[in-house]
C-alpha cells in the first residue's frame, strides 16, 4: 500500500518536474545535436581526406597500403565508438533520426576501406604468386599452371565489388592479371623447340630489349619485353619459326631420301648395253617432292632458306625433264637400232640417216653408260650439258625417223599393198627382194 501511494504522488508531480527540467533539456539537446553536427562535419573531412590516400592508386604497392589502411581501420573504430556514444545521447534525447546520416557516413568509410584492402589483399595474392614465377629458370617454366593460375586470379579480381571498380588501384590490379595472362601462351609459343638464334634476335629488335638466353635465364627477364604489348608480333616470330623449322626438315628429308635413289638398269637385248629407268615409286616420290619443294617457294618466309629451296627445285626439274627425255629417247634409239644398225637395205638406201644415227647410238650409249656408273638419280640427271646433249640427240633421233618414215612411204606408195606391211616386215622384204626364200612369212 505503502508503494503504491508513492507511486502515485511520482505520477502527480511528473509534469511539473517536465515542465521544470524542460529548458535544461532542450539546452542539452540542442549541445548534443550541434556536437553530432560538429562531429558528422569531421567525418566528413576524414572521408575526403581518405579518398584522397595513396592506396587508391595501384603504384602505391601493397607494402605501402596495408600501414595506411590500418591506420585507417583504427581511425573508423573510433569514430565508431563515437558515434555509439552520440547514439545513446541522440536515443535519450528522442532525436534518433538526426543520427542516421552520421552512422550511414561512418558504415560507408568502413566499407570503402574492407574494398580497399580486399584490392590489396588480391593485389598481394597475386604478385607473391607472379614473383614466385617469375624467378623460375627458362627451362622449368610450366606454362599451363602458369595460365591456369592467371585465369583464377582474373575471376578473383572480377569478383571484387564494383563500386571499387572505379578506382586506379582496381584498375591496375585487372590490367596486372589480364596482361599476364595474355602473356603466358606467347611464353609458351616462345618455348618452342623452333625458335632460333635469328627468331630471337627478332624479338629483341622488335622489343627493343637485349637479353641472352642462358643457363640463368628466368621468366623475369622475358616478362621484362612487356610482351602483352607485342602479342600479333610475338605470334608472327613464331609462326615465322615454326613454318622455317618444317621446311629445315623438308630439306634434310629430300637430301637423306634422294641420296638413296637409284635408277634401275634393264640390260637391252643380249648387249652390254644397260637402259636407264626409275622406279614407280620413286616417280611418285619425285612428283610429290616438286610439289613440296613448290609449296616452300610460296611460302612468305622462304627467305631464310631459299638458296637450299631453289636448289633442290632445280635439281628435281633437271631429274623430271631427263626421266621424261631420256625415256622417250630410248623408245625411239631402241626402236630405230634394228633399222639403222642391222638393217643392210637401210644403210644401203639411206646411208645420210645411217651415218647419223650411227652418231646418235655412240651418244646414248655413252649416255646411258655414265648413268650406269653413277647410279644416283640427282646426280646422273643434274650434270652439267647433260639435258642439252639430250635434246639434240633427240632432234637428231626426229630426223633419220623421218627420213626412214619418208622412205617407206615412198615404197608404200609404188606399192599399195605395203601399207598393211609393218616397217620392220617391208624392210625384211625390201633386202631380200632377190631371194624370196629369205623372206619371213
Amino acid at each position: 500500500e505503502e508503494v503504491g501511494r508513492v507511486w502515485e504522488e511520482i505520477k502527480k508531480k511528473l509534469p511539473l518536474v517536465k515542465e521544470s527540467v524542460a529548458p535544461v533539456q532542450q539546452s542539452e539537446g540542442k549541445r548534443i545535436k550541434e556536437e553530432i553536427t560538429t562531429y558528422h562535419q569531421r567525418v566528413e573531412s576524414y572521408h575526403a581526406d581518405f579518398m584522397a590516400k595513396p592506396f587508391f592508386k595501384y603504384d602505391c604497392g601493397y607494402s605501402a597500403a596495408y600501414p595506411m589502411l590500418d591506420e585507417v581501420a583504427k581511425d573508423i573504430a573510433t569514430m565508431q565508438e563515437e558515434v555509439n556514444k552520440h547514439e545513446a545521447l541522440a536515443n535519450m534525447f528522442d532525436f534518433p533520426d538526426h543520427m542516421t546520416e552520421l552512422k550511414q557516413k561512418v558504415a560507408d568509410l568502413k566499407a570503402e576501406q574492407v574494398m580497399v584492402k580486399d584490392v590489396w589483399d588480391t593485389s598481394s595474392l597475386c604478385e607473391v604468386q607472379f614473383q614466385d614465377w617469375r624467378t623460375t629458370l627458362w627451362a622449368d617454366i610450366r606454362t599451363d599452371l602458369m595460365e591456369e593460375g592467371a585465369k583464377s586470379f582474373v575471376k578473383e579480381v572480377k569478383s571484387l565489388p564494383k563500386r571499387i571498380r572505379e578506382e586506379d588501384c582496381y584498375a591496375g590490379l585487372d590490367a596486372s592479371v589480364k596482361n599476364f595472362l595474355t602473356s603466358v601462351p606467347l611464353v609458351a609459343d616462345l618455348r618452342s623447340p623452333a625458335m632460333r638464334e635469328r627468331h630471337w634476335q627478332q624479338l629483341m629488335d622488335t622489343t627493343k630489349v637485349h637479353f641472352v638466353i642462358d643457363d640463368k635465364f628466368k621468366l623475369d627477364d622475358l616478362l621484362a619485353l612487356e610482351l602483352h604489348k607485342y602479342e600479333e608480333e610475338v605470334g608472327e616470330i613464331v609462326d615465322r619459326a615454326q613454318k622455317e623449322e618444317k621446311m629445315e626438315q623438308s630439306l634434310a628429308k629430300l637430301d637423306e631420301m634422294w641420296s638413296k635413289i637409284e635408277f634401275e638398269f634393264v640390260q637391252h637385248k643380249d648387249t652390254p648395253v644397260y637402259t636407264v629407268k626409275m622406279a614407280e615409286e620413286d616417280f611418285e616420290a619425285l612428283e610429290d617432292n616438286q610439289v613440296l619443294v613448290q609449296g616452300m617457294i610460296a611460302n612468305r618466309y622462304m627467305a631464310t632458306f631459299k638458296e637450299p629451296i631453289l636448289s633442290w627445285n632445280k635439281k628435281l626439274m633437271s631429274v623430271a625433264d631427263v626421266v621424261q627425255i631420256l625415256s622417250e629417247i630410248q623408245r625411239t634409239w631402241a626402236y630405230l637400232e634394228s633399222l639403222f644398225i642391222h638393217s643392210e637395205e637401210v644403210k644401203k638406201e639411206l646411208p645420210e640417216a645411217a651415218e647419223r644415227f650411227a652418231g646418235i647410238d655412240l651418244k646414248v650409249k655413252e649416255v646411258l653408260r655414265e648413268m650406269q656408273a653413277t647410279k644416283n638419280c640427282v646426280d646422273c640427271c643434274n650434270k652439267e650439258g647433260l639435258m642439252k646433249l639430250l635434246e639434240q640427240q633427240q632432234k637428231e633421233l626426229e630426223i633419220c625417223e623421218k627420213a626412214l618414215a619418208d622412205y617407206m612411204e615412198s615404197k608404200r606408195r609404188a606399192f599399195p599393198r605395203f601399207y598393211f606391211t609393218s616397217t620392220a616386215d617391208l624392210l625384211d622384204i625390201l633386202s631380200n627382194g632377190n631371194s624370196p626364200t629369205k623372206i619371213m612369212i
